[in-house]
């Protein structure tokens, strides 16, 4: 296969039916903009863009181009994720009342080692690692009524913990993001979901058990192939093939995590404010 160090060059001497962009985010505009004004359809990492207005650029690219557009919200495949989300939109177990996710980390040595350009956010835990799961409650719930949320001091990188509440009619969620642990802490994810007939708990992607008062169903385990990365790729060449639409991860809802992103923020500067959706 050819390589190439220059990506113009890339997309005006390739016949590309998809190209997968991991550049640093705040290469990501102008790299998913220059392909699709070329034809070519895009599937680009999340962050989807430094800011929730590069993003709106990003989606009227796309309309623009008739082309595809997907933003690699990866957690959003991953089956333990998957399956809470049927539990909580089919509506056996009743209402949300409450949920926590947590998404925790030591500190980032491989980032600061690259000896790279300081950006700020893209620097800082809740544009990089929070956003996973920001993204995850909003893609089921929506977009909150309110939002507040509380950080750390800048010990490490921009931002090194995060702490965030997402308010909604019915009940709230409760979001951590902390990358400021010891280089011995283990890369952890974990969820509690709360609904009025059920409790679901999932631990590092790979381990799912519903809690009843009848008892407790382990409902995904780690022995079984839990492989989001490679499903998030295989759905995007699916519907760009096929002409499918995008109904687990379009583009649209990746925007909307973005604006949550800088409500976020605006909320820790004013050491957690409300900030209400309008």
């Amino acid at each position: 296969k050819n390589c190439y160090t220059d990506i113009d060059k890339m997309i005006e001497n390739e016949n590309l039916d998809i190209i997968d962009i991991c550049l640093p985010t705040f290469l990501h505009k102008d790299a998913t903009i220059k392909a699709l004004e070329k034809g070519i359809n895009v599937i680009v990492e999340k962050p989807m863009a430094m800011t929730y207005q590069e993003s709106k650029e990003m989606l009227e690219a796309e309309k623009r181009s008739g082309k595809r557009l997907m933003v690699a919200h990866c957690v959003r495949f991953s089956k333990i994720y998957a399956a809470t989300r049927e539990a909580i939109n089919g509506g056996e177990y009743g209402k949300l009342i409450c949920a926590d996710f947590a998404r925790l980390s030591s500190v980032p040595m491989w980032r600061m080692s690259k000896g790279g350009p300081n950006k700020g956010r893209i620097d800082g835990v809740i544009l990089d690692m929070h956003i996973h799961d920001v993204d995850y409650v909003q893609s089921i719930l929506g977009m909150p009524r309110a939002v507040s949320a509380v950080a750390s001091k800048n010990n490490f990188t921009f931002c090194d913990s995060v702490c965030t509440i997402l308010k909604y009619d019915d009940g709230y969620v409760n979001i951590r993001g902390d990358w400021g642990l010891p280089q011995t802490f283990p890369f952890t994810t974990t969820f509690r979901v709360n609904l009025q007939r059920a409790a679901f708990v999932g631990h590092n992607g790979d381990n799912l058990k519903m809690y009843r008062d009848g008892g407790v169903t382990e409902l995904i385990t780690e022995n079984e192939d839990n492989d989001d990365i490679t499903s998030e790729l295989d759905y995007f060449i699916d519907i760009v093939m096929n002409d499918k639409e995008n109904t687990v991860n379009p583009p649209e809802q990746s925007a909307n995590s973005m604006r949550l992103v800088e409500m976020i923020e605006e909320s820790v500067k004013h050491n957690g404010k409300t900030i209400f959706v309008s």
